[in-house]
């Protein structure tokens, strides 16, 4: 959903004074209020971004010690393990490093 389509549905809340027209002070807040939303969405979203990296590496490494993975299967793309975690480490690392990084801004 775009801003504008967000200020339509938020129209009817926009007149705070009541008074039966939009000033653009209220249409400001509105704006405001809606990026403060999106940036909200955004940054759940990173989050959960996150979290499926970090499951996904915990669930991946706990299934390489099960008897369904040959070790030879294993030894064969080992090289591709490693490209997994580091891919995987990087999407962690980068959401840790973002995310304290706009903590002190």
């Amino acid at each position: 959903m775009t801003i504008e389509d967000r200020i339509k549905t938020y129209a009817k809340t926009m007149d705070t004074n009541n008074d039966g027209s939009v000033s653009t002070l209220e249409v400001d807040q509105a704006r405001s209020i809606i990026d403060m939303e999106l940036a909200e969405e955004k940054s759940t979203a990173h989050r959960r971004m996150a979290q499926a990296a970090m499951g996904s590496i915990v669930g991946f490494t706990g299934m390489l010690f099960t008897p369904m993975v040959d070790v030879e299967r294993i030894s064969a793309l080992s090289e591709l393990f490693g490209l997994f975690y580091i891919s995987c480490a990087t999407i962690v690392g980068g959401y840790m490093g973002v995310s304290s990084w706009m903590s002190k801004r």
